[in-house]
């Protein structure tokens, strides 16, 4: 006991320091059985800030033991902590709620080994743990919400490229009733540009977040598509992609996907019209916060008087819009051998 007094033995500044301390600070010693084993705590020594943070006098408290005031110190970790800082020595922080009388609450426990003995510093954190218990009731609402939008928003999607695909099917079956060769064309054409549609509205709600389209995936997808209608017995055209990873929201997919629908389609209908073979090139691309878009063919050329002003090219003309709508730019040019199309469009990642 004597090693314990001398310990924590106080001059009068250090009382002064330590009643006029923000922070309740009390000094324990172990209590221990006749084996030597640690069984509780007593109270040895508490600062005024102490005494009001908990209800009761010091005779309440001195020499009396921890566990007998605080049983459910047991429980919920807060005697384990004091155990395990005295016998260890490690330093510990942690949160525990306190009941006593009509008080509850959190309180910061510091606890820090000192002689033979332990000290605890600790202040009311009750405003605050019901604040973070307010924000974490709130965080699950809103997960929930999150959720349910989510869901919302797949359904949404799969309903879109059900009724899509259904006009499309619509489509299809009155094509057939019609003989004349460019009228079949303008019904296929316009059913492939459902499919694209569709086609991301699937990706959409295949997607985890519902929110982005994975652009690589699509566009190959798409190509695909319209390479299995335009390749036959007659001619082989090969695909080449050089696409860099993109991630791009419903607006921009929508149009991009049918602006590579157009481009693609132009190439496999006019680019190849004498050959037996044919290689197209689809390369998109990130440069200075700007999408890149190119495809390049090496078949004919395209004749100088065709412009994206020539009307009589629906396809061009659809392009150019779809261009317009982005604020972006389109070229195209003869290269050494075929055409190439390229298409600038500012890339907005938070559409």
């Amino acid at each position: 006991m004597n090693k314990i007094t001398t310990a924590f033995e106080l001059d009068a500044l250090s009382n002064i320091i330590l009643n006029n301390a923000f922070d309740a600070i009390v000094y324990y010693i172990p209590v221990k059985n006749e084996k030597g084993e640690l069984i509780d705590f007593k109270f040895y020594y508490m600062n005024e800030s102490a005494l009001n943070t908990l209800t009761g006098s010091k005779e309440k408290y001195l020499s009396n033991r921890f566990l007998e005031l605080f049983p459910y110190a047991k429980i919920d970790g807060m005697y384990d902590a004091f155990k395990k800082s005295y016998e260890t020595g490690e330093p510990i922080e942690e949160v525990f709620y306190y009941k006593e009388g009509e008080y509850e609450g959190w309180y910061r426990d510091s606890i820090i080994k000192y002689g033979d003995g332990i000290i605890v510093y600790f202040r009311d954190v009750t405003s605050q743990k019901q604040l973070e218990l307010k924000l974490k009731e709130k965080t699950i609402e809103l997960e929930k919400l999150v959720k349910e939008k989510e869901t919302l928003l797949k359904e949404t999607h799969h309903r879109i490229k059900n009724n899509l695909q259904i006009i499309a099917s619509m489509l299809s079956l009155q094509s057939y009733e019609i003989t004349d060769p460019h009228y079949l064309n303008l019904f296929n054409v316009s059913k492939q540009r459902i499919g694209t549609i569709a086609l991301i509205h699937q990706k959409l709600y295949e997607d985890r977040n519902n929110q982005a389209v994975d652009f690589n995936n699509f566009v190959e997808e798409l190509a695909q598509s319209l390479l299995s209608i335009y390749n036959d017995d007659n001619k082989k055209i090969t695909l080449r992609f050089n696409i860099e990873p993109l991630e791009l929201r419903l607006n921009h997919s929508v149009n991009i996907g049918l602006i590579i629908n157009e481009l693609l389609t132009n190439c496999f209908k006019y680019a190849f019209p004498n050959q037996k073979s044919g290689e197209i090139l689809l390369t998109i691309k990130e440069e200075e916060s700007k999408i890149i878009l190119i495809v390049a063919d090496n078949g004919a050329g395209m004749s100088k008087d065709v412009g994206f002003d020539n009307y009589n090219s629906l396809g061009l003309l659809i392009v150019k819009s779809l261009v317009d709508q982005m604020n972006g730019k389109i070229e195209f040019e003869d290269i050494k051998k075929g055409t190439a199309f390229k298409i600038t469009i500012p890339y907005v990642k938070d559409i």
